[in-house]
Formats: structure tokens, sequence, C-alpha cells
């Protein structure tokens, strides 16, 4: 299916998660495994954000790929990560919510201590986790992580080859996914500590 068929679809994003699966996204709950960089995710993530348009709110102010399927020549586990920038209000979440549950979205509720990141997946068939949105106010530090993280690694080989050595030893390990995502999460606060600021969104 070409992905331009798919973008602005009235029945929300199963046709894109179809579309996604079917190029090789995808990745049971609960389980790790990491892929090789493919340039095909950009258009992906692209082609999720046009779908997505369709039922945003005005209120989401910025929408950014971002973890490691958005940098080349890294490994990662084949599940895009989305970021959504929210207006800061209180009451902006809930409705961006509503809005993606009904595009056919699946609320994980928040997924850090501090419920900055409120998360949703997207599924292409039960438990098979093809995407994740991140919905994070546009002046919170969970916006400005997720940037920074993402251009840290963009711009260091360094950077890219110390986190991915990391995930590819917890791999072998074969650590469970809660205790490899909470390793990870040390390794990101380690390289943010060494960052310079990322701007706000425009």
């Amino acid at each position: 299916m070409d992905l331009r068929d798919v973008a602005g679809a009235p029945d929300g994003v199963a046709p894109w998660a179809r579309a996604a699966s079917a190029l090789g996204l995808g990745l049971e709950v609960g389980s790790v495994r990491l892929a090789e960089h493919d340039p095909r995710w950009s258009t992906l993530a692209g082609g999720l954000v046009g779908v997505l348009g369709s039922w945003l709110p005005s209120s989401v102010l910025a929408v950014q790929h971002v973890g490691s399927t958005a940098v080349a020549d890294m490994l990662a586990k084949p599940i895009l990560d989305v970021a959504l920038a929210l207006a800061p209000a209180t009451e902006v979440e809930s409705v961006v919510v509503d809005a993606l549950v009904e595009a056919g979205c699946i609320d994980r509720g928040s997924v850090d201590d501090d419920g900055e990141d409120r998360m949703l997946a997207i599924e292409a068939e039960p438990s098979v986790r093809i995407a994740h949105l991140h919905l994070v106010a546009v002046d919170g530090a969970a916006w400005r992580d997720l940037l920074a993280f993402r251009d840290a690694l963009r711009r260091s080989p360094t950077t890219r080859r110390r986190y991915e050595d990391e995930k590819l030893r917890l791999v072998a390990a074969g650590v469970p996914r809660d205790a490899y995502r909470r390793t990870k999460a040390d390794v990101i606060a380690h390289i943010l500590a060494q960052r310079v600021t990322c701007p706000p969104a425009p």
C-alpha cells in the first residue's frame, strides 16, 4: 500500500499501521529486538504525522520523530517514537488523548514518574506495537529532553556507539523489557546531563 493512500484516512491509524507492518515495523509487547536502521522509517513517521493531522486539535503545536528510529546508522527496536508538543493548559491533554483514541490509538497513561510523558500506542494487530506517541507539554522538560537526546545521537558517532553498545549488551543478557527500559533510562540521563540544552520548538 502506498503511504500516500492512507494520509488523512477517515478510518484513523489502522491503514497506516498495516502499511507500516508490511514494511517491517512492529514488535510484540514485552519483547526486545533490535533492527538495522531502515531509511523508510523516516518516511513512515512522516506518513503517520499526515494521518494524525486529520485528527489532532490545534492545541498540538509541534510533532517530531524522536528516539533511535530517527537516527541514521543506529540499531533500534522497530517501533517508531513520535513526540507531540501540547499547548501549556491543563485541559489540553485529555482532549488530545480523546482524539487519538478515536483515531485508533491505545492510551497507556503516564510512563514516567512525574507524569510529564503521556503515551499512546499504535498496533498493527493485538499486542504488536508499531508506534508510540508521547504527549508532552511544549514548555516542559520532557519535550526538550526528547529532542536533545535525538539530536545528541545524530551529532556524535561516539554517543551513538555508546548507547548502541549498551542496548546490545542488554539484549545479549536477555533482560526483561522493563529492565531494558530502566537501564537505558540511566544511560539517557547521563547523555542528557552532558548536553547543551535543546531550544523549545518554534
